[in-house]
């Protein structure tokens, strides 16, 4: 998740914040400067990769393959007065050895426009995205761990504006499509959505580095998977309290519980408490930590008719040992609970947790040419009440980027 971006779902209290960030277009990383022109840089890249998974389709059967990955994109960024422009736009195809019918490609974009005052009074921001997932939508990337094709668009806005010395005020909105693709010969279907929403947040500082935050938000959901007559849409409300803090140069978080409410098919009402929990430690210039955490209610993904309530839990941690090498270790958990046993289901739950390790190696460094090398290995657990559900895997990653 990226700027564990907040997986886009934690009701939209990143985006009131002006996070306008989405993990699952983590294909840029890359620290370099590109090509620039009064302002504006240009940043190509390519990645190649070479990947070993102990589990392709994901289930029981446990069919081992390797694959090979080309990926390349290029990274825009534009400073002007008191506005700029953040964009990326890539594409990836992944080669199978043997079970050369997996073969799949994966492209997206993603654009960020923001504008602010010169007193700093208050900033507008404007995102935007569009990403074709592949069917290994990792938690650890920012996806929902289940493995499946899928687009999803996302529209985004935000303005913030500093009341007084003490109070300040964030409204956010976003609009998402998700779209799962449908082969009856290859899967059982799995249900997406449009989703509207819209969120307030008012601050009051408590000491210098300490502010009280207010929220209340709303979701409005058109679900794919409502049919025999159930209403496709559905309404969520919370409200949250909490605080946001820089304890320290080097400690931020944000802390926010409250109460959610969900009208499923406007009929059928889940409440419950909600909690919206992030944190940055910079330890020392080598090591710095990340944490995230969150639950809601959504339309279920897997289930006609169903209703899920979700929580999430990730945590990063970034080890610079030496000017040349970084490693990085994320660790991502996702429950899922079913709300309604629907007659044809149980209420059911299922549970997934993936970690992962990856060191880069900064091979060249000039004015012309950059190369690094990288390796990981990742792993990939799910147990459910329903054992079809159920699997585990591991990956092992080997790869090569060039960018200038």
């Amino acid at each position: 998740m990226s700027d564990l971006k907040i997986e886009k779902r934690a009701l939209l209290f990143a985006v009131a914040a002006c996070c306008l960030s989405n993990g699952a277009m983590a294909e840029s990383d890359a620290e370099h400067h590109g090509f620039r022109y009064n302002g504006l840089a240009i940043k190509p890249y390519v990645n190649l990769t070479y990947r070993y998974n102990s589990n392709v389709d994901s289930d029981k059967a446990e069919k081992a393959d390797s694959s090979f990955m080309v990926n390349p994109g290029v990274d825009l960024d534009y400073t002007g007065n008191n506005w700029g422009l953040d964009a990326n736009g890539f594409y990836s195809y992944r080669w199978y050895k043997t079970y050369d019918e997996l073969n799949s490609e994966r492209y997206g974009e993603k654009a960020k426009i923001w504008f602010d005052s010169d007193s700093e009074t208050w900033k507008l921001v404007f995102g935007e995205s569009y990403v074709r997932k592949q069917e290994d939508d990792s938690l650890v990337d920012g996806g929902r761990g289940i493995y499946r094709d899928s687009e999803q668009l996302e529209f985004s806005g935000a303005f913030s504006y500093e009341l007084s010395e003490y109070t300040g005020i964030k409204i956010g909105a976003m609009y998402t499509d998700l779209d799962y693709k449908r082969n009856g010969n290859k899967y059982v279907p799995l249900y997406g959505w449009d989703e509207w929403s819209g969120e307030i947040e008012l601050s009051r500082k408590l000491t210098a580095k300490t502010n009280f935050l207010l929220a209340g938000g709303m979701q409005a959901y058109r679900s794919d998977g409502a049919t025999r007559g159930v209403n496709n849409r559905s309404t969520g409300y919370t409200v949250m309290g909490g605080i946001g803090s820089r304890a320290t140069e080097r400690i931020t978080y944000r802390a926010m519980a409250g109460a959610m409410f969900f009208d499923y098919a406007n009929s059928d009402s889940c409440n419950g408490w909600t909690y919206s929990l992030s944190g940055n430690w910079v330890i020392t210039k080598q090591l710095a930590l990340s944490v995230r955490g969150s639950n809601y209610y959504q339309p279920s993904e897997r289930q006609m008719n169903q209703a899920s309530e979700v929580y999430t839990l990730s945590a990063g941690l970034t080890y610079r040992p030496v000017r040349r090498v970084s490693t990085h270790f994320d660790l991502a958990y996702r429950r899922e609970e079913d709300q309604y046993n629907t007659g044809r289901y149980n209420a059911d739950r299922e549970d997934t947790v993936s970690g992962r390790f990856r060191v880069n190696y900064q091979l060249l460094r000039n004015s012309v040419v950059n190369a690094d090398i990288y390796g990981a290995i990742e792993y990939n657990n799910r147990w459910a009440d329903r054992s079809e559900y159920e699997f585990d895997r591991y990956c092992v990653h080997a790869g090569l980027k060039l960018y200038y």
